[in-house]
């Protein structure tokens, strides 16, 4: 082949050579602009770096063959790429968040998000059209810019050796890069935040990086201790220190004897983090709820926008009686419903590229509310109106201390898309309403997408109930959809005052995620239903958190920052259970302890202010005044959280340090 300048065959190899790295680096484009907006930006920037030897990584292989072969090879590459990036477009859309390699080998669920898979493609289709002229101009162009003969080996080792030296180079930036409150070497490589990261880097880099935690696992964090008493610390009143009032809410664990005896360095590590960890004391709550009934709710798609006086009466009642708290952020996770359960159930965060709860069902999860109430003589239950084994939680439910049903393994109910809550209700209160004390969790469906009257079964249910009201399609189906809950949380206080016990029973409901079926038309329904534009990285998860007892009607307004994550350390308190807030990684929302919500992109909001991870700007509070490192240590913080919540996934940590914990 001759390699002359200005010869006919100089143009060929340079098109050749730089067609896969322009197409990768597009197709990362559309996909960026399609999800995030505007992309001129460090992101942008670390992207190209990594595309531009994964392109000539493809281009070499292509020219490794003889022509035919290599039109075959480069096709089936585009085909490859095309795929990639259309899933992770119709997966965002549906999700908001990308699909991880770990969730592809659970077909048979994902098979039952037909509905909403098509519906996926259906919204992104301008966007998957874009990301198929790369494929659409070689199948058509690419023959005349295939290289007539195979290179020399020469020029393939040095175009080798390229891809590799950049692909250095491109790691070398981002390990170099500014350290920021949230670093990128810290995103890059001791994490796995899929938003993030595919806005940093890029689609193709995520999915390589994911490939790489999936088959050897993540490498171990290197964020620092806080120290204690620090004002980050998260049970330090904003610094300020003073002798407890109440006693700390801890359990009789020998660190230091553990310490002394364990010879496994991860298993080292964490009982030295979990040791310096500050509990939270109890307070004027402690055993508000003790010996009383208590039904845990978790409703699909719940928000705040489902909390109406006209539409849902029953849930607005019980908003504005009992706890009334002002700043609750529910944030959204990588499996969509189960992690919101798991955050919710557990206090632990879950795990990025993997089934959390499914995985807990190996371990002892001695501080799951079934476990803590059933030694203390309650009946147990469980129930979700939908698979009983999807997500797994037909092994998750029954190792949280629960007797467990579901659609098919007990619970009878019609099969409608979704099922009903108050038929689930009605099914279920017989099991249990003379078994005092009793603790049940339900984990509903009616409120679950597709939110239209032609796809979903409960909205057209109570479609004549919303047909006045001056909205869109979408937000009077999510409305309809929530009216099925109210319903069946009505006919359960009417059950329980029948029988005599609502005055003794306690209510807490919350929602697995917010309605992101309602941003299929951009945030259009969104902002519909709030009446305004909503801020998406802090607004857009903001809710409400129902806790409520029949014999307690006066209003207490509850101002801290909150997120499900603290649910289960205030519930244990309020039942006067004993359980470890060292080991926990939410806090009891009524304890001294300052507010904080960690969301999945590792933004966060405190008592002093909100860190955006998207933007990497703190800002305080109006009047608030914080140390110079404050964003930086609490970003430590926040981190440690998420990185000892997985360890303690990963090496079934309660069963390690708790005589009384047995691996399930």
């Amino acid at each position: 082949m001759s390699w002359k300048r200005g010869s006919r065959f100089f143009s060929r190899p340079l098109f050749f050579y730089l067609f896969f790295p322009a197409s990768i680096l597009y197709m990362e484009l559309v996909v960026k602009i399609y999800c995030f907006g505007p992309v001129f930006d460090t992101g942008l920037f670390h992207t190209i770096l990594f595309t531009i030897p994964l392109g000539l990584f493809f281009a070499l292989l292509c020219s490794l063959f003889p022509p035919k072969v290599s039109r075959i090879l480069s096709v089936l590459v585009l085909v490859f790429l095309t795929i990639a990036y259309y899933v992770q477009a119709v997966y965002y859309t549906i999700f908001k968040t990308f699909l991880v390699l770990y969730s592809v080998t659970a077909t048979g669920e994902i098979l039952q998000y037909w509905r909403e898979a098509l519906a996926g493609i259906w919204q992104s289709l301008p966007v998957l059209l874009f990301l198929l002229f790369p494929l659409i101009f070689w199948t058509i162009w690419g023959g005349a810019m295939l290289l007539r003969q195979r290179p020399a080996a020469s020029f393939s080792l040095l175009l080798a050796g390229t891809s590799v030296a950049l692909q250095v180079v491109a790691t070398a930036a981002v390990y170099g890069a500014n350290e920021d409150i949230l670093s990128l070497r810290y995103l890059y490589s001791q994490s796995f935040i899929p938003n993030l990261m595919v806005s940093n880097f890029g689609v193709m880099t995520t999915f390589r990086l994911d490939a790489k935690n999936l088959i050897f696992g993540p490498n171990a964090p290197d964020a620092p201790s806080m120290p204690k008493n620090h004002p980050a610390s998260p049970d330090s009143a904003s610094g300020q220190s003073s002798p407890p009032l109440y006693p700390e809410n801890v359990q009789n664990i020998d660190f230091a004897s553990l310490l002394a005896k364990e010879t496994d360095p991860k298993l080292r590590d964490m009982h030295k983090y979990f040791s310096g960890r500050t509990p939270t004391g109890q307070n004027q709550y402690t055993g508000l709820w003790k010996g009383k009934n208590l039904i845990w709710i978790c409703a699909e798609g719940f928000s705040s926008y489902a909390v109406r006086k006209d539409v849902t009466p029953t849930l607005y009642r019980l908003a504005n009686e009992g706890f009334v708290f002002q700043n609750f952020y529910n944030p959204i996770w990588g499996v969509s419903t189960s992690d919101g359960e798991y955050t919710t159930l557990t206090s632990l965060v879950p795990k990025s590229g993997i089934r959390s709860f499914a995985r807990s069902s190996q371990n002892s999860m001695p501080f799951c509310m079934g476990n803590q109430l059933s030694p203390l003589g309650y009946s147990t239950f469980a129930y979700h109106d939908h698979t009983y084994s999807f997500y797994g939680r037909d092994k998750s439910h029954p190792n949280m201390g629960y007797a467990y049903k579901g659609v098919g393994n007990g619970l009878n109910l019609r099969q409608t898309w979704p099922e009903s809550d108050v038929e689930m209700i009605d099914a279920t209160v017989p099991e249990y309403i003379g078994k005092q004390p009793f603790h049940v969790y339900y984990m509903t469906v009616s409120g679950h997408l597709l939110y239209s009257f032609s796809g979903n079964y409960i909205a057209n249910k109570n479609k004549d109930l919303v047909a006045d009201f001056p909205y869109s399609e979408p937000v009077k189906a999510y409305l309809a959809c929530n009216i099925e809950l109210d319903r069946a949380v009505s006919a359960l206080l009417k059950d329980l005052a029948d029988a005599g016990v609502l005055q003794n029973t306690a209510i807490v409901l919350s929602g697995d995620h917010y309605p992101y079926g309602l941003e299929w038309n951009g945030l259009n329904a969104i902002n519909e239903i709030a009446g305004h534009t909503v801020e998406r990285n802090f607004e857009l998860y903001k809710t409400t958190l129902i806790m409520w007892s029949g014999d307690r009607k006066t209003p207490v307004t509850v101002e801290k920052p909150c997120c499900p994550l603290d649910l289960l350390p205030t519930l244990s308190n309020l039942m006067g259970v004993s359980y470890d807030s060292r080991l926990l990684m939410g806090s009891d929302i009524f304890s001294s302890a300052p507010g904080l919500v960690i969301f999945s992109n590792r933004s966060w909001i405190s008592d002093l202010g909100r860190y955006n991870s998207a933007t990497g700007k703190f800002t305080p509070n109006q009047g608030v005044t914080v140390e110079q490192n404050y964003p930086q240590l609490m970003m430590h913080m926040v981190n440690q959280k998420v990185d000892y919540s997985a360890k303690i996934l990963d090496n079934d940590y309660y069963s390690a340090i708790l005589p009384q914990a047995k691996s399930g």
